[in-house]
């Protein structure tokens, strides 16, 4: 989840996540997490990673022509490109399309 902000410096990215099982009161609970800032993290995962990120416009309405004014009603692409292992294992090669929730 992303909550706005006025520029690009000052982003403030938060997560939230439901437990299997409905805490009740004077539970304890631990929690724990790292960050790593470095190009390639310390972890080589079995999964795939995510290698770039693109979006734009995706649909628009009949008519609309670019340089006008964006339209009133129209989609977003994503194109997430992965590297890396799949699900499916070592040199397991798949090419998906579609529309994907996010």
């Amino acid at each position: 989840m992303e909550i706005p902000t006025t520029g690009e410096t000052l982003d403030n990215i938060v997560c939230f996540w439901q437990p299997e099982k409905a805490i009740k009161a004077g539970d304890e609970l631990d929690f724990s997490y790292r960050l790593y800032w470095s190009a390639q993290p310390p972890v080589r995962s079995p999964l795939a990673r995510v290698m770039a990120t693109r979006t734009g416009m995706g649909g628009f309405p009949e008519g609309w022509a670019p340089g006008e004014h964006y339209p009133d009603k129209w989609a977003r692409r994503f194109a997430i490109d992965f590297v890396g292992w799949g699900p499916e294992g070592r040199g397991a090669k798949r090419h998906r399309t579609g529309d994907y929730p996010v």
